[in-house]
């Protein structure tokens, strides 16, 4: 089911982007909540800001939790012993991550400030997939899969539930008017499809080379986040991928505290071009924190992924753009055509379909 997710999810991300590209071409509106309060009438933006604030925010303390992960796998090496291998050291730790690295990148007006540190926290995770690669081959690979308990295709609920997490991987909307804004020397439909198709078949590759060579080296073993598995002070490629991801993962965390910080600006009544640079550094301060208190004290990050990946992400990725190009006009086989009507409504349904159902399985897993 995972291929089929990635697969699927993919498409109706590019087709997403396409979408909102046409909307705010006819619209001239430049941010989510902005095009939902013109196009849904009064109320329709505040439910949107809400919607966004959660995501964004819920996924800043996901991310808290992801450089809490890279630190423990660190810190359960057989040489690290005392203090050092506790909960609470691992804590400080992360503190330090967000004093140092999170914390500056988040305070920025634009996400083109953040585009070199950006570069090289991906081209870590291209060297993490390839050090997933090779330590499957060296190991789980070793004596074939014939031993191993796999599953090669999940039905029920099991393959329902991580429905959100794929959602979460590919949530990238909640960024596209930061990038669209700031497209040079303009906006098009092309150009947006495009960049957002290089990316996404970029990661869909890395996705499942990461999902099948570490499934097929520890099987059903990954609980919590495949970062939690590997000993970086053992297999010393590790630790400079695993340096590299703090990296990525802070990136990550700063620009999804950009529109979380939009839809702040947006209840509050402040906009982001005209508003003091301090107070828009308080606002983004203060939200980083909070963000670090929580993701401190939740253990596992997959609830945050699914939770966030089937509700939120549902509304942003799928049912929200619809909406946007319907709700902008045209919206006829004459004007739009065939494709963009029976895309428009495929994106939709699947959008409900994942809030409906990816929720639903999710909440079901906590309670069992």
């Amino acid at each position: 089911m995972g291929t089929i997710y990635l697969i699927l999810i993919f498409l109706l991300t590019v087709f997403s982007f396409r979408i909102l590209a046409l909307a705010q071409i006819k619209t001239g509106i430049r941010s989510y909540e902005g095009m939902a309060g013109g196009l849904f009438g009064k109320g329709g933006d505040i439910f949107t800001a809400v919607i966004m604030f959660v995501k964004c925010f819920g996924a800043c303390i996901a991310y808290v939790i992801c450089v809490s992960d890279v630190w423990s796998a660190f810190l359960k090496d057989d040489r690290v012993t005392g203090y050092y291998s506790t909960l609470s050291f691992r804590r400080v730790l992360t503190v330090v991550t967000f004093i140092v690295f999170m914390l500056p990148l988040s305070l920025p007006k634009h996400i083109n400030s953040i585009r070199y540190v950006s570069l090289v926290g991906v081209s870590f995770i291209v060297f993490f997939v390839f050090c997933v690669i090779a330590h499957s081959c060296m190991n789980g690979l070793q004596d074939g899969l014939h031993n191993k308990d796999l599953q090669l295709f999940r039905v029920g609920n099991s393959a329902i539930s991580g429905m959100g997490k794929f959602m979460f991987a590919y949530l990238c909307q909640s960024n596209y008017f930061e990038v669209a804004n700031e497209v040079k020397p303009r906006l098009t439909v092309r150009r947006m499809e495009a960049q957002c198709f290089g990316g996404m078949i970029i990661c869909t590759i890395l996705y499942w080379l990461s999902g099948f060579f570490g499934y097929v080296d520890f099987g059903s073993g990954v609980k919590s986040s495949l970062l939690t598995v590997y000993l970086p002070l053992k297999d010393l490629y590790f630790a400079v991928a695993y340096c590299g991801i703090v990296v990525k993962l802070c990136v990550a965390f700063a620009l999804h505290i950009l529109p979380c910080r939009d839809s702040a600006h947006h209840l509050i009544g402040w906009h982001l071009e005209t508003v003091a640079w301090w107070k828009n550094a308080v606002l983004c301060s203060v939200l980083s924190l909070v963000s670090l208190l929580c993701g401190l004290f939740i253990p596992n990050v997959n609830i945050v992924f699914g939770l966030l990946g089937s509700f939120t992400g549902g509304f942003i990725a799928f049912v929200f753009p619809s909406f946007f190009y319907i709700y902008s006009g045209g919206f006829t086989v004459k004007e739009a055509g065939w494709y963009n009507i029976i895309g428009t409504m495929a994106l939709l349904l699947s959008g409900i379909i994942v809030i409906c159902f990816g929720t639903t399985s999710t909440i079901f897993d906590l309670v069992a």
